[in-house]
């Protein structure tokens, strides 16, 4: 097994000639019963059996595919214990605030029969818009279950009994009703003969759903309601620059919680084709999803060690701007309405200058939505206007109305084709006569003839195809904005290279970024990825007063300011949180517009920030429909794509991702059915994944329990001694004596020697060293503090270590020129490590201490001192910082403990008019 498992590793594929030379090695080093690469192909074989398998699709196109069974995948996910049992199946009402995508709006828009339809208790399953019995004798009709603070409530209508013995609904009322009250389900009133007969009032349509059609299709199984957030993108199948495009769908299962969805390990692939659409493969999709709906898929819940089964849903498809606008059948480009959510304009719809304003100022805000209805209308309209007035015609309503599908645009080019068929047949047919053919003729044609998401039920491609922060904030505004400085600093090259020296001495401490390469930023600056974005976003500020123009400054503090904002994994209060937001996006869209009044026409990436407020809504915090676990997700595609052999390249990478996804389920416990019972591997080959930490690393997954913030809070002041070797031992200055507060305290200090420490662990899982700035509790009170040392005992000793901060209280007034809070040095106190709240980042105030680039030092080359000597950006010894509030990392926390005056935004404009 355990080769199966290092020949299915996501992130180390092996070729066969690799892992035939690996068989040879262990055969020379006297390995036992070494099988051979045909027999250990063989063996892998056998385990198809378990998992997911892989079928073919022809589109309506004529383009042959492979897929994985996503029912088959989905179904695995039930069957793994660690996962079962943390998938959640209700929306939820949560006080504490909105932090997973089950909590936020989208669930209340949705029709209640694609919900979790049951609920079981008491061996008794409870459906919705069936007639239930309570403990206090009364009856209550479900219709919606959900959670409310982690308790199960059943919305629905109570009932009343009227003097005749009948019922009668209350159905112009919901009331809500604790699952703990419910003891007698429909199946049971009729049992025990208790089910009353309702009264004329009562809705036929009401009385006729009992029971629920659903608990026919559970035969007796638990039904469940997953839901989907797909996401279809083109990819290189290609690791090197050479472009070999593959059009790719992965899906995730959003019943589970972020933790996981954040991890490779849950992300699972659909299909691949380098000529199929993802429309084409959507079509393959939706037909899967759609079959459990009269057929639940049956699967093995191992959180309740018993059969289950299941229906599919849509929920949200996350993708790039231009994905997600080929999902819409938006057009893009130069049509006249290029926003794929509404019916914004980029060219205005008159010509009178009052027309002109007005339609300006509507680029500033999100227009009216576009329904997915009117979209497939103006398709239809499209194709009959293929058939009746040609290419003109078409070309001419898709600029007008920004409507192109593309699945359509195959089937006009045909209908095009078939009218100089005809024509060439009979030249003397009318045009009503040449329009009622092609028209027949189209509808004889097999297979779908527009977009498949544009009457997709419960799906609404404009609304639900979110903004996504990666392409549309780091890859689109923050990209702008790069652009923006570094070509007007090329007739000044000295601009650029002190811009290097700054970004390069600042301090990212609680940033939680890969290391700055200023120079090779600068180098490449054309070719800059997401993290790279991503650092500048947070740190230009600092660095580019004096080296930008006054707007092109006011939009580098206009969008640091929104960065953080975008990130909140946590949203305790949503209209407050949106109205800042709000107030933060315009002061993007407004600076931009200072810069460049045109760019909010040119790029719609500007405009469609407008619609985040409604996207965040809908479907929670920003972060939790972001796309980089997906493009991750490209490498581990990128790899099976290499070891194929390219004939039949989208079975090879389905077959290949497929077996991997089948080893992740037997190596993680899950069960499978091996024709008489459910059964899972043995304890040896379990404990692979739960006991060996470089097992979990290549297959994406960490344990859920690390996750949790109990287990963080436990490991809050563990503080990381330094070497052995590097260790020195020394005793507390006098100086040092004098800042503990306790006498008796201080006296055992005294007689202990002491050593520092590299770091210690805050409340909220950061690592922080020594010069890390914290936010810190001392005398019940929450502070700032920079550390200065971490002294732990040097022997065994009840003293636990302590940790010497420099405090330093807020300024009550912001940076003159950053608005960001000040800092200044109060005290050196010591504290206990568990006092360490979060890591923040601070960086030094050069502008007011007019630092400058005075330092050099020696140029490193292969790690060794080159001799080259090159300027370096010299701090001022002046104690004068100020807080990053453009920092990403525990923005959230940062402004708790701040004064609200202090992180409060303010409008660029007051009067956007």
């Amino acid at each position: 097994f355990l080769l199966i498992l290092l020949d299915s590793l996501p992130r180390l594929r092996l070729s066969d000639a690799q892992m035939r030379i690996i068989l040879w090695v262990m055969a020379l080093c006297g390995a036992r019963n070494v099988p051979s690469l045909h027999k250990l192909r063989k063996w892998q074989k056998k385990l198809h059996k378990c998992g997911s398998s892989t079928t073919g699709h022809r589109s309506a196109l004529g383009n042959v595919f492979y897929s994985n069974n996503i029912c088959g995948t989905i179904a695995m996910d039930f069957a793994k214990p660690v996962v079962s049992q943390a998938m959640r199946h209700y929306p939820e009402i949560s006080s504490t605030g909105i932090s997973e995508i089950r909590q936020a709006g989208r669930w209340g828009e949705m029709d209640l029969g694609t919900l979790m339809p049951m609920h079981v208790a008491g061996g008794e399953h409870y459906y919705v818009n069936e007639l239930c019995g309570l403990k206090s004798g009364r009856f209550f009709v479900p219709k919606l279950w959900h959670l409310r603070d982690d308790w199960l409530h059943a919305s629905g209508h109570s009932c009343r009994t009227n003097a005749d013995g009948t019922l009668h609904v209350i159905s112009d009322h919901f009331a809500l009703v604790p699952a703990s009250e419910f003891v007698a389900s429909f199946p049971t009133l009729v049992e025990q003969g208790r089910l009353p007969g309702f009264d004329v009032e009562c809705c036929e349509s009401d009385r006729q759903a009992m029971p629920n059609p659903l608990r026919e299709l559970a035969d007796g199984c638990e039904l469940y309601s997953v839901f989907l957030n797909i996401f279809g993108d083109d990819v290189s199948g290609n690791v090197s620059k050479q472009y070999n495009k593959h059009n790719n769908i992965y899906i995730t299962n959003l019943n589970l919680p972020s933790s996981m969805l954040s991890q490779e390990f849950f992300v699972h692939f659909f299909s691949t084709w380098p000529h199929a659409s993802t429309g084409e493969q959507f079509a393959a999709l939706r037909a899967q999803m759609e079959g459990t709906h009269t057929h639940p898929y049956l699967a093995f819940n191992a959180a309740t060690s018993a059969p289950c089964k299941f229906r599919l849903f849509p929920f949200v498809f996350c993708a790039d701007n231009p994905q997600q606008s080929d999902e819409c059948s938006c057009a893009l480009g130069q049509a006249t309405r290029n926003c794929r959510k509404c019916h914004n304009r980029r060219r205005p719809p008159e010509t009178t200058t009052e027309g002109d304003i007005a339609w300006y100022i509507h680029n500033f805000s999100a227009s009216t939505f576009a329904p997915a209805a009117e979209t497939l209308a103006e398709v239809n309209n499209q194709l009959g206007l293929a058939c009746a007035d040609g290419i003109t015609a078409v070309k001419r309503s898709q600029t007008s109305t920004g409507v192109k599908d593309r699945l359509a645009e195959h089937w006009i080019a045909q209908l095009l084709q078939q009218v100089k068929d005809l024509k060439a047949k009979d030249r003397s047919l009318t045009k009503d006569q040449l329009a009622s053919k092609l028209q027949s003729w189209l509808a004889e044609q097999p297979g779908e003839k527009r977009n498949v998401l544009l009457d997709w039920l419960g799906l609404d491609p404009h609304r639900d195809t979110p903004v996504e922060i990666l392409h549309t904030v780091l890859l689109g505004i923050v990209k702008y904005m790069w652009h923006s400085l570094h070509t007007s600093w090329t007739s000044t090259p000295q601009k650029a290279e002190l811009f290097v020296l700054r970004l390069q001495a600042s301090d990212i401490h609680g940033l939680n970024i890969p290391p700055l390469r200023a120079a090779y930023m600068m180098q490449y600056k054309n070719g800059l990825i997401g993290k790279h974005f991503k650092s500048l976003g947070q740190l230009s500020a600092f660095h580019v007063h004096d080296l930008a123009s006054a707007a092109q400054f006011r939009l580098v503090k206009a969008i640091g300011a929104l960065l953080p904002v975008l990130w909140y994994p946590l949203i305790k209060n949503m209209e407050t949180y949106l109205a800042e937001l709000q107030i933060l996006i315009d002061n993007v869209l407004a600076a931009f517009t200072i810069i460049d009044p045109l760019r909010i026409l040119e790029k719609v990436k500007i405009h469609i920030l407008t619609h985040l407020i409604e996207d965040i809504r809908r479907f929670g915090p920003a972060v939790r429909f972001a796309t980089e676990i997906f493009e991750c997700f490209n490498a581990i595609f990128r790899m099976c794509s290499v070891l194929s052999n390219h004939l039949a390249p989208s079975h090879d990478i389905a077959l290949a991702l497929a077996d991997m996804d089948r080893v992740k389920h037997i190596v993680s416990g899950g069960y499978w059915f091996d024709g008489s019972a459910w059964v899972q591997a043995g304890e040896k080959v379990r404990e692979v994944l739960v006991k060996h930490r470089i097992i979990q690393q290549y297959l994406g997954w960490t344990p859920e329990k690390e996750h949790h913030c109990m287990l963080i809070m436990s490991h809050a002041g563990t503080v990381k001694p330094a070497p052995a070797k590097k260790r020195k031992d020394r005793a507390f200055s006098q100086a040092e004596l004098a800042l503990l507060n306790d006498a008796a305290v201080a006296a055992r200090v005294r007689e202990t020697t002491w050593s520092s420490a590299l770091s210690v662990t805050s409340h909220t899982g950061d690592v922080c060293p020594v010069e890390s700035w914290v936010a810190f509790e001392d005398s019940q009170k929450r502070l700032i503090g920079c550390i200065v040392d971490i002294m732990t005992p040097s022997h065994v000793t009840s003293l636990r270590p302590l940790v010497k901060v420099d405090q330093f209280t807020v300024g009550t007034a912001l940076h003159p020129v950053l608005d960001m809070p000040v800092l200044k040095y109060d005290r050196t106190v010591f504290v206990s490590p568990k006092n360490i709240l979060f890591a923040i980042n601070v960086q030094h105030d050069c502008i007011s201490c007019k630092c400058s680039a005075t330092g050099t030092r020696i140029l490193q080359q292969e790690r060794q001192d080159s001799g080259v000597t090159v300027p370096t950006w010299a701090h001022s010894p002046a104690r004068r910082y100020v807080i990053n509030t453009h920092a990403i990392h525990n923005a959230m926390e940062l402004r708790e403990l701040l004064p609200r005056e202090l992180t409060y935004p303010k409008a660029i404009w007051a009067d956007r008019e």
